[in-house]
């Protein structure tokens, strides 16, 4: 009955282990199964269960450690054979790049990114994506095993969706439908949406409305200002007077699909960070000289705008 409890409190967090912040409960789900094989004289997935506790939490004191002296002589036996191990590798991928990556609950860098020398065993891989829920997983990495875990743009809300569409510089056809799918979520007359570029050293913001009662999208004038944001509150004041004044007429209809922007280069591969995967209390070590990452077309720095309709 106890190690069929851990087994449905492991199956749990595995369904949702992109929402876990606390690593510390799955590794005492794993301790708790392997007390239960050990007890019962299955001492090969005692071992085994402990091992991936271990990787989760490498230098965790565990339950029981302190109470018993086989048991806490059987996790430095076990915690020193896995260290000792040939070590993994996790690649981390997301779309878009630039996401926050946290490994067995801490953080490591930001996509794309190759963590190097991680203990085998389970470990919880999270990446933190904008304006979408968390995508994650449990892996169980082998000696000398190389998994690459991908995260993309998730969420069954409309702003989410509406995300993941502008993820390519692009306004499909489908937008129309998820614009207006967002518009009624919040009673709103104009959905207002579109995405902040970078132009050399200035960024350029590049908009569009759209009118749930006319059924079309309107590309609204560009507007650029200084990488400070010096400017910006000016501009942005100026596009909220556009979009005041067009609550009538929209004005002319993009043809879909059409790009974000006309003038942007195509996106470029981010710059791949390389680094030592880190145990707590470890000091960061690069692998690679750090690179300042050159992203595509920021498709998550959005703006939207929802106006509620007047009651």
């Amino acid at each position: 009955a106890a190690a069929a409890a851990s087994r449905q409190a492991l199956a749990h967090y595995e369904a949702a282990a992109a929402l876990i912040a606390d690593v510390n409960e799955v590794s005492d789900a794993h301790v708790a199964l392997a007390i239960v094989h050990y007890l019962t004289g299955d001492d090969e997935t005692g071992e085994k269960e402990l091992s991936n506790a271990i990787a989760l939490t490498p230098k965790r004191t565990f339950a029981g450690e302190e109470t018993s002296k086989l048991f806490a002589a059987t996790v430095a036996r076990v915690r020193e054979k896995l260290l000792a191990s040939p070590t993994a590798t996790l690649q981390v991928e997301s779309i878009p790049a630039g996401a926050q990556v946290l490994v067995d609950g801490r953080e490591m860098g930001r996509t794309p990114l190759t963590l190097k020398a991680i203990p085998p065993g389970k470990h919880l891989w999270r990446v933190l994506l904008p304006t979408s829920e968390p995508e994650g997983g449990l892996v169980l990495l082998s000696p000398s095993e190389h998994v690459t875990a991908k995260a993309e743009l998730n969420g069954s809300s409309p702003v989410t969706k509406l995300n993941a569409v502008l993820a390519s510089n692009s306004l499909s056809p489908a937008v129309a439908e998820i614009a207006k799918e967002a518009a009624a979520s919040v009673e709103a007359d104009l959905v207002a949406f579109g995405a902040l570029l970078g132009r050399g050293d200035d960024l350029v913001l590049e908009s569009f409305l759209y009118s749930p009662a006319q059924d079309l999208i309107a590309r609204l004038p560009q507007k650029s200002f200084d990488s400070e944001l010096i400017s910006a509150g000016m501009e942005l004041y100026n596009v909220a007077g556009e979009i005041g004044s067009r609550t009538q007429n929209l004005g002319a209809a993009e043809t879909l699909p059409c790009k974000i922007s006309l003038e942007a280069p195509p996106p470029q591969a981010a710059e791949r960070t390389e680094m030592a995967f880190k145990l707590p209390g470890d000091e960061e070590q690069q692998l690679d000289e750090p690179k300042k990452s050159r992203r595509p077309v920021d498709p998550h720095k959005t703006i939207r705008v929802l106006r509620p309709r007047d009651k």
